[in-house]
């Protein structure tokens, strides 16, 4: 009976501190995600692989403390040319974008493909 007990009681330790899968952010700070778009309306996802200049390892997750930032963002090839037009092309964009932060702040930036406008194929969206 000790024995199970025991085991119940380290269970519910080794539970209690296995890492949480979201990550979350101090209410001091801003979060920007590219996580929620949707392919059924020509929506997609960007990387963040800049903040002001200095290059960080790619990522679909910000926590920013409130201030203005110059972010760059990788849009995939797949969206960085009309496809009815320019089939085949294999180079990602980079878009750096300006961006006021306050405390608490959530934004999701994605990407909008405009399949038929060849002047200008995506566009970036923060809402």
């Amino acid at each position: 009976m000790l024995r199970i007990v025991l085991i119940i009681f380290l269970a519910a330790i080794v539970i209690g501190c296995a890492p949480s899968s979201e990550i979350t952010a101090d209410e001091r700070q801003a979060v920007l995600t590219s996580t929620k778009a949707f392919a059924g309306d020509d929506q997609f996802n960007v990387e963040f692989t800049a903040i002001d200049g200095r290059n960080i390892a790619p990522r679909d997750y910000l926590a920013l403390d409130p201030g203005t930032y110059r972010l760059t963002a990788r849009v995939p090839a797949t969206f960085t040319s009309d496809q009815l037009y320019r089939p085949g092309n294999l180079d990602d964009d980079f878009v750096q974008f300006d961006i006021q932060l306050s405390a608490g702040d959530r934004f999701d930036i994605y990407g909008q493909w405009n399949r038929n406008n060849r002047a200008q194929p995506y566009e970036l969206r923060i809402e």
